[in-house]
């Protein structure tokens, strides 16, 4: 598959082909573009006007764009390029035949013209003429253009290609723009916009260039992560505001992150967010890899963040000297940032496992750096590194869900009815359970775990739980293991664990009573769930996936062991109410009772002990 095609799939859209005027003959022409640089007046064009700007002599239709849309017939972009049509071949160029140019692309919005983009030479590409040079020429044109002279900028994410190249910008009252140069790659590319436009937003405009496939077939983006959590800043960040800054026209989704709910109360990047995409990460100026990054959002503001900078599951094994020395590099630059003296965060009884590291209160915001204590002074391997970071006005959050201020849960058993929906379509349901993404880790066990002690404001997140039920990034947690750390979790946390049902050897559910075995047929394992989701409280069901039809169908595990929350039900209906730790569109979701029951392995529930 070529990369423009590759490409063209994966940003959802579609290409016009075929032959201009409906002919094989071969046609080879010349084009000035410099009708797309006459600014202001150009942001006024309509998709009409601008092919007047382009007229062609005896042609039945225009042989020099080629529309492409998000949909068939659909005309978002103006392409312009070397082979618009397969029997029409076009010399492109600009500033008076000096540049020559690969492609030139119009976005339009709302029928007008939005901004352009023009590629001079791509990533690989043999320049025709000297690359250098030909950057000079476009820096002093866009220089008399926009009346101001270019500043750099450093770039914050785009594709690895772009993590390479200098970047210059111009902010004038006519326009703005922002041009990429790479001697290494061979890129050379700059894009313009109208005043309004933020001139770093231009780097985001689509492209097929700069996309560098992988080995392993997938397609390579870079993020820097220091501009977006630089505090306070932070805490005015809003989901418009992540959508805006990491826009990519044309793309059905951005490649950065991930809503992990569809309210958007929660925003996750991370290395791996779709199969054929892979993001390097980083903070502190690219000395620190991130795994990933969670910001959760308050009253429509980013009020928590938390960053993995490693762990186990989706970072694989890590020496402990490398370890040692990402932890200390992470320190210094956070001690730097935050220019306050930190306090040293040693490991307490608050937290599921022990935790050590250092915390920092500084008028900006609040920041730890965490890590398992055993990473450094025991025998355990390490497990993770993370900084969590919150708003001033978080502290009692931060402190509680750092482990510092309790030791049971934050809900009391009979405060848990307030969070249970009753609907009038009959669906009965537990809300405010926070999402997590498990990502494609086998962590389906532990990222639900996390996902109902955050909800009953227990301190351990799917990490630590990793580590006390050993899980394993490809082969998830075994049973017997998840049930040893869950008593661990009951004892230290006041709160009530007990399995509620098992798959037995013999085919039907049972739980176990003293010395005898107690059969759980389908009538009780519905009046289960709805004794316990009715008082509040969700619960745990490891089921066999890929048997039984479910609303929406899964497509993200076909088959296999998997571990989920139960909300509720919709008695009328015969419908169970359950959520998957698969982010954004997996909130609620239904199965038919009777499936539900023949599909179950094991139904668990942790409840607080106290009122």
């Amino acid at each position: 598959m070529t990369l423009p095609l590759l490409a063209a799939i994966l940003l959802g859209i579609a290409p016009q082909k075929g032959a201009a005027q409906g002919s094989s003959r071969e046609f080879q022409l010349k084009l000035d573009l410099a009708p797309l640089l006459v600014i202001p007046e150009v942001w006024q064009l309509s998709q009409d006007n601008l092919t007047g700007k382009f007229p062609a002599e005896g042609f039945r239709s225009n042989p020099y764009i080629n529309w492409q849309g998000r949909s068939q017939g659909a005309r978002d972009l103006a392409v312009f390029s070397p082979r618009p049509f397969e029997n029409v071949g076009v010399d492109l160029s600009l500033f008076e035949q000096k540049v020559p140019v690969e492609r030139a692309i119009v976005e339009f919005r709302e029928g007008k013209a939005i901004r352009t983009q023009i590629l001079v030479n791509a990533p690989g590409s043999s320049p025709s003429g000297d690359l250098k040079s030909l950057k000079q020429t476009c820096e002093q044109q866009l220089s008399t253009l926009l009346g101001v002279p270019a500043a750099p900028l450093k770039r914050d994410f785009g594709t690895v290609a772009e993590s390479k190249a200098e970047c210059l910008v111009w902010k004038g009252e006519r326009g703005v723009a922002c041009l990429d140069y790479s001697s290494s790659s061979g890129l050379l590319r700059f894009s313009i916009a109208s005043a309004t436009v933020n001139p770093g937003s231009l780097a985001a405009l689509y492209s097929n260039d700069g996309m560098p496939v992988g080995e392993d077939g997938k397609l390579q983006f870079f993020l820097n992560l220091d501009s977006m959590l630089s505090m306070p800043d932070l805490w005015n960040l809003t989901a418009d505001a992540v959508e805006k800054k990491f826009a990519l026209s044309g793309m059905q989704e951005p490649p950065y992150y991930q809503w992990l709910t569809a309210d958007k109360s929660g925003v996750r990047f991370t290395r791996r967010p779709y199969g054929n995409v892979e993001v390097d990460i980083s903070l502190f100026n690219g000395t620190v890899p991130v795994e990933e990054a969670v910001v959760e959002f308050v009253d429509g503001k980013a009020a928590k963040v938390s960053v993995s900078l490693y762990n186990r599951g989706d970072s694989g094994g890590l020496k402990r000297p490398e370890f040692e020395q990402r932890y200390k590099t992470a320190g210094v630059a956070m001690g730097k940032m935050l220019a306050v003296r930190p306090t040293e965060r040693k490991p307490t009884a608050q937290t599921a496992i022990k935790i050590s590291g250092w915390m920092w209160n500084s008028p900006g915001g609040l920041a730890a750096l965490e890590y398992n204590t055993e990473a450094l002074t025991g025998p355990a391997e390490p497990e993770f590194l993370r900084i969590k970071l919150a708003a001033p006005g978080q502290k009692a959050a931060f402190l509680q869900e750092s482990g510092h201020t309790i030791r049971k849960t934050s809900l009391g058993r009979s405060e848990l009815p307030r969070f249970v929906k009753r609907e009038s379509n009959g669906d009965t349901y537990v809300s405010n359970v926070p999402m997590v993404d498990q990502g494609a880790k086998g962590y389906c066990v532990v990222a639900s775990c996390q996902r109902l002690f955050g909800y009953l404001g227990i301190p351990c997140d799917q990490h630590e739980m990793a580590q006390i039920a050993g899980s394993d990034a490809d082969r998830g947690t075994s049973p017997m293991a998840m049930e040893e750390a869950l008593k661990k979790i009951d004892s230290r946390f006041k709160v009530n664990f007990k399995p509620l049902a098992y798959r037995l050897r013999g085919g039907g559910l049972g739980v176990p009573s003293g010395t005898r075995l107690i059969d759980v047929n389908q009538a009780k394992f519905q009046k289960s769930i709805q004794d316990y989701t009715s008082k509040g409280v969700p619960l745990l069901w490891a089921l066999q996936l890929g048997i039984y039809p479910e609303v929406p169908q899964i497509s993200l595990q076909a088959g296999g062991g998997h571990m989920r929350l139960i909300l509720g039900i919709n008695a009328e209906k015969g419908e169970l109410i359950f959520t998957d730790s698969w982010g954004a569109g997996h909130e609620i979701k239904r199965m038919k009772i009777s499936d539900a029951f023949q599909a179950t392995l094991a139904l668990y529930v942790i409840e607080p002990k106290e009122y």
